[in-house]
């Protein structure tokens, strides 16, 4: 299942759209191939003061401690 949350507003930002077309289908196909049958995906699109957020969560099996340190390395 995916759900999405935005807040009400709306956000403009220069962004690179490819780039950010990659990042964002990136981690959603990730959080797809680790998330069971019937676990959830879930997106959030917001900002605070001074920054645009873009979350994914899942009911998946996480990334393990030991391999957090690497995780944006290639």
């Amino acid at each position: 299942m995916l759900k999405a949350n935005y807040d009400d507003e709306r956000i403009n930002l220069c962004i690179d759209t490819e780039l950010f077309e990659k990042i964002f289908f990136n981690l959603l196909s990730n959080a797809f191939k680790f998330t069971p049958a019937n676990g959830i995906v879930e997106i959030h699109v917001g900002r605070n003061s001074t920054n645009f957020i873009l979350s994914v969560k899942d009911t998946g099996i996480g990334i393990p401690e030991s391999m957090l340190e690497g995780i944006f390395e290639r």
